[in-house]
């Protein structure tokens, strides 16, 4: 059986005192004295956190103002798992490429043993088409190609650092789309092969691929359906309405693109995602609405917010952790 990992309950992690800019111990991070207050109210089995870190609008905000774009690439993981509010974070980069083991190490090196990443699996596995040449990918939902490419780096170097994978189903076009039944009978074969070992989620971005067949593969699994918040998708309130929508102990939510927008409009109208541009009071109205049935029902909670829902993921996890608290 490959690697072992859990999404353990939220515990506070020594971590190493940074030392940047040019020698001197680096400031207290802003606004955590609240986050930390905050989170302290948070139920552990919630966790919240951003799709990524590496924003330099986020100086000021989430960042040390003063600090170099160089640091935050070099060191802004390692930053960001200090704020105790912040719980998860995303890794989108695994989508474009399998990420090798010393890749994976760095970030490793840089986490909480246990701390727990959503990272995205290779396209290769869960695109139909190559999205860089357009090509057919011979490796669709093949658990083999998934075990040697995707997860021989990650037992190798990030398995204690994986919260769950995230099988991401790019949006098929017509000519290449397949009817609900199919993708079902294709995901009960890719998850009985899997290695039972990690976590998995499923987030659709064809609507119509969303049925009583796939929810049924997904819960005899122990698979979670991602309540994804997408441009073509029904909002999370619609979704989490749906019969059986919740399909394992670990329900996940990612917060990517409202419903009706494209990504391109969004990221002009949002960067340098340093502020709230527009407040989807819907949204997070509904995600409120989830973190109260995983209460009720003892499942546990993952968030992932992108700048483009609202302007500025942070903020954004700081008002939805605000709300969760408050219970409305």
């Amino acid at each position: 059986m490959l690697g072992s990992s859990r999404l353990a309950r939220p515990k506070v992690f020594p971590m190493k005192q940074l030392v940047l800019f040019s020698g001197k111990p680096e400031p207290e991070l802003p606004e955590v004295d609240a986050d930390r207050a905050i989170a302290a109210m948070l139920a552990p089995s919630v966790r919240l956190g951003t799709s990524t870190w590496t924003f330099p609008g986020w100086r000021g905000i989430f960042y040390p103002k003063d600090i170099p774009e160089r640091e935050i690439t070099t060191h802004g993981l390692r930053l960001y798992a200090r704020n105790p509010l912040f719980r998860t974070v995303g890794i989108d980069r695994s989508y474009y490429a399998p990420l090798r083991a010393e890749e994976l190490a760095r970030y490793r090196d840089d986490l909480p043993d246990g701390y727990g990443c959503a990272m995205k699996v290779w396209s290769g596995i869960v695109a139909r088409r190559d999205p860089h040449t357009g090509q057919r990918s011979p490796w669709f939902l093949d658990p083999h190609a998934f075990e040697e490419r995707v997860l021989a780096p990650i037992v190798k170097s990030f398995s204690r650092n994986v919260g769950v994978l995230l099988l991401v189903l790019s949006p098929m076009r017509a000519e290449e789309r397949m009817d609900a039944g199919e993708l079902a009978e294709r995901l009960d074969r890719f998850f009985e092969a899997a290695p039972r070992s990690f976590r998995y989620a499923v987030e659709l971005r064809n609507p119509e691929l969303l049925s009583r067949a796939y929810l049924d593969v997904l819960a005899r699994h122990g698979v979670t359906h991602v309540l994804g918040l997408w441009e073509r998708m029904p909002s999370i309130g619609r979704q989490l309405a749906v019969p059986k929508i919740l399909t394992a102990p670990l329900v996940v939510c990612r917060l990517s693109i409202r419903p009706g927008e494209r990504y391109e409009d969004r990221k002009r109208i949002c960067a340098p995602f340093d502020k709230i541009v527009a407040t989807d009071e819907e949204t997070r109205a509904d995600v409120v609405e989830v973190a109260a049935r995983c209460a009720r029902e003892g499942r546990s909670l993952m968030v992932i917010v992108n700048n483009k829902v609202e302007g500025s993921a942070p903020l954004t996890v700081r008002a939805l952790a605000r709300r969760i608290v408050a219970g409305r």
